[in-house]
C-alpha cells in the first residue's frame, strides 16, 4: 500500500502553523521545501507564508512573495492583500502599505453583521 505524501494542503497548513508560532525562518525553509519535492505552491500556501512574515515585521520578504504570486499567475486575494500590507504597516512602512492598498483591484466581499 503506497505512503501518502504530504500535498499542498499539508505544507501550507505547517508554514501557517510555524508562522502562528512565531518562527518565520522554519516557514521559510518549508515553503522552500515545496519545490524540492515538486509540491507546487498556491494561493493557500502563499498566504501562509506572507502572513508568516507579516507576524514577524518581515516586511521585505512578505512583499518579496506577494510579488512572486503575480509572476507565478497565481491572483492574490483579499487574504494575501491584507497579510502583505499588515506586514508594511509593522515594519514601519506605511508608504508602501499605502501603495499597495491603492494598486489593490476592487474586490467584490459582502458586508459582514456585527
Amino acid at each position: 500500500m503506497p505512503q501518502d505524501l504530504p500535498d499542498v494542503v499539508s505544507y501550507s497548513t505547517l508554514i501557517s502553523s510555524c508562522g502562528r508560532a512565531g518562527n518565520w525562518q522554519q516557514a521559510l525553509r518549508i515553503f522552500a521545501d515545496m519545490s524540492k519535492v515538486r509540491v507546487q505552491a498556491n494561493i493557500f500556501s502563499f498566504n501562509a507564508i506572507i502572513s508568516s512574515c507579516e507576524k514577524d515585521g518581515k516586511w521585505q520578504q512578505g512583499l518579496s512573495f506577494f510579488d512572486q504570486m503575480s509572476k507565478l499567475e497565481i491572483s492574490p486575494d483579499i487574504i494575501s492583500y491584507n497579510a502583505v500590507i499588515s506586514a508594511c504597516e509593522k515594519g514601519g512602512q506605511w508608504q508602501q502599505a499605502l501603495q499597495i492598498f491603492e494598486a489593490m483591484p476592487k474586490m467584490k466581499t459582502q458586508a459582514v453583521a456585527w
